[in-house]
Formats: C-alpha cells, structure tokens, sequence
C-alpha cells in the first residue's frame, strides 16, 4: 500500500514486534529453605530472652494496675 507510517508513528513490522507474544516462557527455580539447626547456647538464650520479657511486661503491669507509670502519670487523673 504504502510506504509512510501510520498515525502512531509505527509501520506494521514495528508494531508487530510489540503485539506478539513471548515465543519461550522463562521458569523460575524455587529455592528451597535451609534447615538451620538450633545449637544449645541459642536455645538457650531464646529462653532467657523471653523470661526476661516476661519479667518487664509483669513489672508494668503492676505498675499500670497501681496507677504510678512515674513522671507525674495517673491513669485516672486526665485533666493534666
């Protein structure tokens, strides 16, 4: 037909480039996940790490529940 481009500045073997599909579908590897043994000094310190939460979450309950969080803090007093 013609030898000018269309409107869109594309000619067919141009345009055609982009409409077709892929001819080869890449696959991706699953990695599989490392087992990873715990050794007795992490098993351990897990352990004493979440006693030591444990410890500090029950001290600010306490104080929570006596109403002295410090800094002049009262629960039931909100007018400050």
């Amino acid at each position: 037909m013609w030898n000018k481009p269309l409107l869109g500045g594309l000619d067919i073997k141009y345009a055609a480039a982009y409409l077709l599909p892929p001819t080869t579908i890449k696959k991706k590897k699953k990695k599989m996940p490392e087992e990873e043994e715990e050794t007795e000094v992490e098993k351990i310190a897990a352990a004493l790490g979440a006693a030591i939460v444990n410890t500090r979450l029950s001290l600010l309950r306490q104080q929570v529940r006596s109403g002295d969080l410090g800094g002049d803090w009262h629960s039931n007093n909100q007018s400050k």
